[in-house]
């Protein structure tokens, strides 16, 4: 293998244009453990010198005696944690194209330069590039350094607008203190509540004793206030007392206020105070009237405890549901992790068992593979509905029989909803086909279906019925376009809402059940699903009654198509292409062996690789492919990388790539124009996706369709 066919992190560019200058040096750095990759001119340097595989540029001072701007444009362009070493080869003989001068002039040029004067030894050469190399890793080091900064500046922005977020939305006046005496938070209520946000701008001067909403404290409470300010500030202890504060609507109002300080966990000294002046003024005037009567105190003081008991859970609802949201965020990421694992072996189950029933002419052997192929086509859709659960999706509306849609979500329906509830279903006849994303639509029937279990906890009925509608009913013309639609309508006979939380029912984070069993999502999720599908949803229920949700839906202009079953399977392979060569790529064994052995029986030549290193060497080496299939998530180089780095080396395969992933989003833009095939897959599928993929015309990319 020559230089330029090499990959790696250690990688030496070599422009050396006179003499046997360049084959020396090449011979030098393999020597040295390194690996020369050798430029025709000084614009091939520059194209090579942005590669992660390239470390350092070796340069004999006459190939830089033209134009150089090219190069000094690219150095002065260099990220801030970049500074390029370069290893520059001059004369010490000034008959030889070399001037003290110009050397000078070309190192400043260059910058971060080692200048080695001709002739030296081998072991100069070696040890000054090794050198450089080694520079630019630790370059490289910092520049992961800073990205990781970067990105952990990012988190806490996030996490600080959150945080803002929650405190904009309590009824308590919230602030902070920073060590150096300066507030830097108050949240909306402020503004709100006193008509100003406190000093402005303005230091608190926490080390001497005043607060930062000290102007708005009432004359009498001030010199009160501010001394058991101070005395919190002397012994770290909490700070808690009452007083007046000026309001903009309502004058003098009695607030409590409370800080607690925040200790660095190394030092223990105080980084930063929290506090909150929560509105007491019903309690003092209830407390102010006990003279008066213990009963007024009572009731005042119960109405006002009340209040604040509903304001504290409202918090704590809220500070569940952001919880709840985090755990469903980490839990999705694990389950579409375990979603796409399965999918691997799901693509080796189905496609070993459509082997075994068409090699084998025993009738037994034949049934029990597709008793086989049914249970493992059963865990492709629930693997599907996991992934469903773990990301969001863009939409992919498409023809759907509404009723099969039902009828095969119901096992999953059972299991989920437990052996005490029945589910019954009434089907329109002949099935009404909507346009719809199916995955979606299975997740919104199960989140309808698991309300209904919550409110049935004594088990009862769940009823799911369809129905078509040629036109818009009056009373949805205000919310639909004219047209025909397909309705859902799902029943439960369980305890029912009452009016005032029907309003409510489609609010994000709104639930009725206990803290932990919801995150209040489910049915804003179902809401917002049908709205962007361009239906509509409606909810009638009453206490004891139970609840009906109904889902319409637009009605799709064409039928579905139908879907192969292993027995036509064989019917419905197209012939391949006469000796067709296909290059597989794929991390996982099981899954490449199948493939092969399944392009194999449909005639296909076919050579293996497992990662993608090694296909662009089989590739790289002439290898002559009509069609690469390659496995987009792999360790090292992805498919998308593979195929962009082999069109980038001017190789133009036919690609296919195959994902167990529901959401490519990582690599939307790799993918997009490219032909795909999902995970698992048969060999019909395989065959049909094959021929497609090959009777497209070679090119760099997508553009070549167009």
């Amino acid at each position: 293998m020559s230089g330029t066919d090499r990959a790696g992190t250690d990688g030496v560019l070599i422009l050396a244009p006179i003499g046997r200058d360049c084959a020396v040096i090449s011979n030098v750095l393999e020597h040295a453990g390194l690996t020369p990759l050798v430029c025709q001119d000084l614009p091939a340097v520059v194209r090579r010198l942005d590669s992660p595989d390239v470390a350092t540029a070796v340069l004999a001072q006459e190939a830089l005696t033209g134009d150089t701007t090219i190069l000094e444009n690219w150095i002065a362009a260099q990220p801030p944690w970049s500074d390029f070493p370069f290893v520059l080869l001059t004369f010490r003989d000034r008959t030889r194209h070399t001037e003290p001068t110009q050397t000078i002039r070309l190192a400043g040029k260059l910058g971060n330069v080692t200048v080695l004067e001709r002739p030296l030894h081998s072991v100069t050469l070696a040890a000054a590039v090794t050198a450089a190399v080694r520079a630019r890793g630790r370059q490289r080091e910092a520049e992961a350094f800073l990205a990781e900064r970067e990105r952990g500046a990012a988190a806490l922005r996030a996490s600080e607008a959150r945080f803002r977020a929650i405190a904009d939305g309590m009824p308590q006046l919230i602030w902070s203190v920073g060590a150096d005496g300066l507030h830097d938070y108050f949240n909306s209520r402020w503004r709100e509540v006193t008509g100003m946000a406190p000093a402005d701008g303005a230091a608190s001067d926490a080390q001497g004793g005043v607060l930062p909403w000290s102007p708005l404290l009432h004359p009498d409470d001030a010199a009160r206030v501010q001394a058991e300010w101070r005395a919190a500030l002397q012994s770290a202890a909490p700070f808690r007392t009452e007083f007046r504060l000026r309001t903009s609507q309502h004058g003098w109002h009695w607030f409590t206020g409370r800080a607690l300080p925040l200790h660095d966990d190394i030092s223990g000294e105080i980084i930063r105070w929290f506090g909150t002046c929560t509105d007491i003024d019903d309690t003092v005037r209830a407390r102010e009237a006990l003279a008066r009567s213990t009963e007024e105190l009572e009731r005042l003081v119960g109405e006002r405890t009340a209040s604040l008991q509903r304001a504290m859970l409202e918090r704590e609802k809220a500070e569940a549901a952001l919880a709840q949201a985090q755990k469903m965020e980490a839990v999705g990421q694990l389950t579409g992790g375990v979603a796409h694992d399965f999918n691997n072996l799901l693509t080796a189950v189905m496609g070993s068992l459509q082997m075994i029933a068409k090699r084998s002419t025993d009738p037994q052997v034949r049934r029990f593979a597709e008793n086989a192929q049914h249970a493992a086509e059963r865990g492709a859709r629930l693997t599907q509905q996991l992934l469903a659960f773990s990301r969001r999706q863009r939409l992919a509306p498409e023809p759907v029989y509404i009723n099969q849609l039902v009828a095969g979500t119901t096992e999953l329906l059972a299991r989920a909803i437990g052996a005490t509830i029945t589910i019954e279903t009434d089907f329109a006849n002949p099935s009404p086909t909507a346009f719809v994303d199916p995955s979606q639509l299975e997740l919104v029937l199960l989140n309808l279906a698991i309300n209904a279990r919550d409110a049935m906890p004594e088990g009862g009925r769940l009823s799911v019925r369809t129905f078509a509608l040629a036109e818009v009913p009056a009373e949805l013309a205000a919310e639909l376009e004219p047209g025909a639609y397909v309705g859902m309508a799902v029943t439960d006979t369980g305890m029912g809402m009452a009016p005032d939380v029907q309003v409510r029912a489609f609010e994000p984070f709104f639930t009725t059940k206990e803290l932990g069993k919801g995150t209040g999502l489910g049915l804003s999720q179902v809401y917002g699903f049908v709205r962007q599908s361009g239906g509509v949803v409606k909810l009638r229920s009453a206490p004891g009654e139970g609840t009906t949700v109904t889902l319409y839906l637009p009605r799709a202009e064409t039928q579905p198509a139908a879907a192969a079953t292993m027995e036509t399977a064989s019917a419905q392979t197209p012939p391949p292409r006469k000796r067709a060569r296909i290059l597989v790529v794929d991390d996982d064994d099981d899954v490449r062996e199948l493939v092969v052995a399944m392009l194999e029986e449909l005639g296909y030549r076919v050579i293996a690789a497992g990662d993608g290193r090694a296909a662009l060497r089989l590739m790289g080496n002439g290898g002559g492919f009509d069609l690469l299939l390659a496995d987009v998530a792999m360790p090292d180089l992805s498919g998308v990388d593979v195929v962009r780095q082999a069109r980038e080396s001017g190789i133009a395969p036919r690609v296919l790539f195959a994902t167990g992933y529901a959401d490519l989003g990582a690599y939307r833009d790799g993918l997009e124009g490219e032909d795909m095939i999902r995970k698992p897959y048969g060999m019909a599928e395989l065959a049909a996706r094959v021929e497609h993929a090959l009777s497209a015309p070679h090119g760099l990319g997508p553009s070549a369709r167009r």
